[in-house]
């Protein structure tokens, strides 16, 4: 069996290490080449919630990370196209709760320092196309990387770099939503943001028996006094494009993964956020998109 903790490493030697034993598992092995590749990534580690008996010590051994909240995801082998919604906030006071909904769905458990995603700023999306082409996919504040992974919403910028083989990103073509698109993707974020926040739904599977203008009210109450980047959501304003910074970091985390990939050139996905109201950057994992949902075959190396 499993360990019931099991430590993401920071060295990238540990790290690489550790890849065989969560083999089918796309989204802790992402979590894990980011570590290899010397990506930023948040502090974390996976808990197995079939291991009952060490739950009690993997618990105490947790407040190293965090000694009451923490960002909670989670992967399974081989992954399905139908699964929970992940990244959210726990405390220890849920944790255990938590812990058994995940055994009851044969699901590993990864969690990770307590970064909210309502206190991100900018979050991208970024495949990287065996001919060197990388695509950016960015949403602003308010919004975070699953809503474009999922599909969820279009994104509001896109740019597309040509990498090179001496690290240099050559921008092929930027675009920025428009006001109405915008104004639609923020109503249908409120929603989902009462769904899953709010009312703690782990699916969203009929999301329209929520009126939007419900689910604003149950933001504005619940959400909008703890974390003011909601105001963004209920603002008429426009989409600010994301800083110049934040893309050239993307493009130098493009370069490094897509260097890794080079002899195999392969299609690669990776997701990243500015964390912690922007303070730093987590890119959230690495993985092969025609690869994650197919059995047996989930695998990065």
């Amino acid at each position: 069996m499993t360990a019931a903790l099991t430590w993401i490493p920071e060295r990238a030697e540990e790290a690489s290490a550790l890849l065989p034993r969560f083999q089918g598992f796309a989204k802790i092995q992402g979590m894990i080449l980011c570590r290899v590749l010397g990506l930023p990534a948040l502090r974390g580690a996976v808990l197995n919630p079939a291991n009952a008996e060490g739950l009690a010590e993997a618990f105490e051994e947790l407040t190293a990370l965090s000694p009451d909240r923490y960002l909670l995801r989670h992967d399974k082998a081989p992954e399905s196209g139908h699964y929970p919604q992940g990244g959210y906030i726990v405390s220890r006071e849920e944790l255990a709760q938590e812990i058994e909904w995940y055994r009851i769905h044969e699901r590993m458990v990864i969690l990770l320092e307590p970064a909210h995603p309502l206190d991100n700023r900018y979050s991208a999306g970024v495949t990287i196309a065996a001919d060197g082409v990388a695509t950016l996919e960015l949403v602003g504040p308010g919004f975070d990387a699953s809503d474009v992974n999922r599909g969820y919403i279009t994104p509001q910028e896109v740019y597309q770099f040509l990498l090179d083989d001496e690290g240099g990103a050559r921008k092929v073509s930027h675009a920025v939503t428009d006001d109405l698109a915008y104004a639609q993707a923020k109503r249908l974020r409120l929603r989902k943001l009462a769904l899953k926040f709010v009312l703690g739904r782990k699916y969203l599977e009929n999301p329209e028996e929520l009126d939007i203008d419900a689910a604003a009210d149950l933001v504005i109450e619940k959400l909008l006094p703890k974390y003011p980047i909601v105001s963004q959501l209920l603002s008429e304003e426009g989409y600010a494009p994301a800083p110049a910074s934040f893309v050239r970091r993307l493009c130098r985390y493009a370069q490094r993964v897509g260097a890794f990939e080079a002899p195999r050139r392969r299609f690669l996905a990776l997701s990243a956020s500015e964390v912690f109201h922007g303070a730093r950057d987590a890119v959230w994992d690495i993985v092969y998109p025609d690869r994650k949902y197919i059995a047996g075959r989930t695998r990065l190396l």
